[in-house]
């Protein structure tokens, strides 16, 4: 048992450096994965690629084709364009609508980054259409957009890939589960708290200047008459996602697993009556190579439980925190976990190479591993600091209104209310959902 202790613990070294140094993709990397484990004998074939059976990769491959037929109706367009239209009284209002509208885009789309691929590109429309490359304004509005999308992330079960993971393995290796209510009702308050709080940080950081927004809403207005009355074909897909939400809510009551539910919608879309899009167009949508990531990370998890390695990480863990002041314990674990997060480009890499290390930490301190996995799960979306620190920092980064400096200056005042607020969410709020340290 000591040699598969030894032998996973190099497999989860080898898919570190992979996934921090990017030398090879990360979907690769998680192929290497699946072979090293029966290779090295760690555990069987079939244990390895359990993580594909797993309730959570359908849930993600049913999400990603109704993504894809949301682009394909427009439908995505046309409620970013709704949204963001509402700001038009002034450029303060623009900018809380914009983040508004990155907080309701996280229930239909599950990605940080494909929330500001979509509303970036209008923004910098409205701005350049007023000639404003250059303004406070530009730097605020890319900024809250790209922030928010980042703070919202870990709101909901469905929200992002890392979510999914962490539901997926407490399941797993720890016999907790979630429900999407249970989810929504501990981690969204503060994530909102914290997304809305980005706004007026900013503004206070980067004073925008008295000028009028109307010609800009012209342009977004007039790219939201283009696309005309709604279509059937967007009314379809509005009843699809009605549906799956709705056996999302009751899920604790119905037993539908989530994933079934999002597959039922995604496998809909296709059937003849609706037929919302094309399954040769929708495969192309499909993120598979974050699916190779989420299935092989899922055996290593399970590597690391059968073979008892997480109880030996727990005596190299950080054995002085419970030593510590109750009150500080929760930030020293985040900016810990967040300090991680500095290092990887992929967020289900980093939930991948903290879980284990969370659980050691509980068990070191005789603390709760849910409570602290939670933590690292908020400590996930912490990626403000770099253009190139996370995909979704991109759309805004390429637009050139904003200096690096500009990103680093606001990143580090947004997490420190994050720090914060997390903090005194953890703290006293979660133990009041029963959830305690």
């Amino acid at each position: 048992m000591l040699i598969k202790s030894y032998s996973v613990l190099l497999i989860l070294a080898i898919a570190i450096f992979l996934w921090a140094t990017e030398k090879i993709p990360s979907a690769v990397t998680g192929l290497l994965i699946i072979v090293l484990l029966p290779l090295f004998n760690v555990i069987n074939f079939s244990q390895t690629v359990s993580g594909f059976v797993d309730g959570s990769v359908w849930l993600l491959i049913g999400v990603f084709i109704l993504s894809a037929a949301m682009n394909k109706t427009g439908l995505d367009r046309r409620i970013a364009y709704s949204l963001v239209i509402r700001g038009r009284a002034n450029a303060k209002n623009l900018v809380y609508m914009s983040v508004m509208a990155a907080i309701i885009l996280t229930f239909i789309l599950p990605s940080a980054a494909a929330r500001t691929a979509l509303l970036v590109p209008i923004l910098a429309g409205v701005i350049r259409t007023m000639s404003l490359e250059k303004s406070n304004l530009a730097i605020v509005l890319l900024l809250s957009v790209t922030f928010a999308s980042h703070t919202i992330a870990p709101s909901l079960l469905t929200s992002s890939l890392v979510t999914v993971y962490a539901s997926s393995v407490l399941e797993k290796t720890l016999n907790y589960s979630f429900s999407y209510l249970d989810w929504f009702v501990l981690m969204f308050p503060a994530a909102f708290l914290s997304s809305i709080l980005v706004a007026p940080i900013l503004m206070k950081m980067f004073p925008i200047e008295k000028v009028s927004i109307q010609e800009g809403m012209n342009t977004v207005e007039s790219e939201l008459l283009k696309l005309g009355r709604i279509t059937k074909q967007e009314i379809k897909l509005i009843i699809l996602f009605c549906l799956m939400f709705l056996l999302w809510v009751t899920n604790s009551v119905t037993h539908i697993p989530l994933g079934l539910s999002a597959l039922t919608a995604g496998v809909l879309v296709f059937m003849p009556g609706i037929e919302l899009i094309e399954w040769k167009e929708a495969v192309k949508k499909v993120d598979w190579g974050s699916i190779i990531i989420f299935g092989s990370s899922i055996g290593l998890a399970v590597a690391l439980q059968e073979t008892g390695t997480i109880k030996q990480l727990a005596t190299l863990a950080f054995g002085v925190m419970g030593k510590l002041p109750f009150q500080f314990i929760t930030a020293v674990i985040l900016v810990f976990f967040m300090s991680i997060r500095f290092v990887f480009g992929s967020g289900l890499g980093y939930i991948t190479v903290v879980i284990p290390l969370a659980i050691a930490i509980a068990t070191v301190n005789d603390m709760n591993p849910v409570w602290i996995i939670m933590v690292s799960v908020a400590a996930s979306c912490t990626s403000f600091f770099l253009p190139f620190q996370s995909p979704t920092n991109l759309p805004a980064y390429s637009t050139g209104f904003f200096k690096v400096s500009d990103m680093m200056k606001a990143g580090i005042a947004v997490v420190a209310v994050y720090i914060i607020m997390t903090t005194l969410a953890a703290n006293f709020y979660w133990p009041l959902l029963g959830l305690n340290p």
